[in-house]
């Protein structure tokens, strides 16, 4: 059980976690020689080192990775979720965001405000190219925005609303490493660093057994790791 609940936490904070991890984009061109597609891996990708968090990501959610410099994260969360979250033994409402916000949000996005969401969404976006996909008319998110401006907490009948997602674009830098192994491996430098530095969040890439691309993501505060494999390629007759 506690297991199970906190993978329901971290489902919860995820979206907002992702939000902080991915602070500001790189400005190099140095770039991949072509267009890469990833969806999520079913085996590798793990919340709080607990496996199988992939079930909860819709269609559509994914990376991809563009030859221009630019890239796209996806996760859109799955109605199997909700299956979770009918757990009577586990009070979300308990849950107080306010710590999460004034601990992570405060410090690093002075402009958020959780008494106004809609405003401090569209201020993430225009600054940090991130965007939580939500339908303000759902009632589920109208209870939510409701809730957590007037509490600082859930609302008691909560529901993950049938619209609910998260989106990063940002521009990236190839750097070509070697692991303590002696292995060259290419990663992509998300933000700004200086030059003997690194930025707070790197997408190492690989290739599986089959010969496709492989991609992932390490967040260490949330013990998370994203995990993505190449989409085969339809060749056009």
């Amino acid at each position: 059980m506690r297991t199970k609940n906190l993978m329901i936490m971290a489902l919860l904070i995820i979206i907002v976690a992702l939000c902080f991890c991915f602070i500001l984009p790189g400005c190099d061109t140095m770039t991949l020689d072509k267009d890469y597609s990833f969806s999520f891996d079913a085996i590798k990708t793990t919340i709080w080192d607990v496996p199988g968090v992939p079930l909860f990501f819709a269609k559509g959610s994914g990376l991809e990775l563009k030859k221009d410099g630019n890239l796209s994260l996806t996760v859109i969360l799955a109605p199997t979720t909700l299956t979770l979250l009918e757990d009577k033994k586990f009070d979300l409402s308990a849950f107080d965001l306010d710590i999460l916000m004034t601990r992570y949000a405060e410090p690093i996005l002075p402009w958020f405000d959780r008494h106004d969401l809609k405003a401090s969404f569209a201020a993430l976006k225009q600054n940090l190219g991130a965007e939580l996909i939500l339908d303000y008319e759902e009632e589920a998110t109208k209870k939510i925005i409701a809730s957590v401006e007037n509490t600082g907490k859930l609302n008691s009948d909560f529901t993950i609303p049938k619209t609910f997602g998260f989106r990063y674009t940002a521009e990236y830098k190839v750097k070509k490493l070697t692991s303590a192994e002696g292995k060259e491996y290419f990663a992509l430098y998300v933000d700004k660093f200086s030059e003997d530095g690194e930025p707070f969040i790197i997408i190492t890439l690989d290739e599986n057994e089959n010969g496709q691309k492989t991609a992932k993501i390490r967040i260490e505060f949330l013990k998370m790791t994203l995990s993505f494999v190449e989409n085969e390629t339809v060749e056009e007759k």
